[in-house]
């Protein structure tokens, strides 16, 4: 799932990103809770 940012917006990209990544890591994690 990507979120597609404006080239006005670039500021915004840096967190767009770091959401991006914790939405991928997002289900590995409950992964790991659920089965630890």
């Amino acid at each position: 799932m990507n979120i597609i940012v404006k080239k006005s917006d670039s500021h915004c990209i840096e967190p767009v990103q770091a959401f991006n990544r914790a939405l991928k890591l997002l289900p590995l994690n409950l992964y790991q809770f659920k089965y630890n």
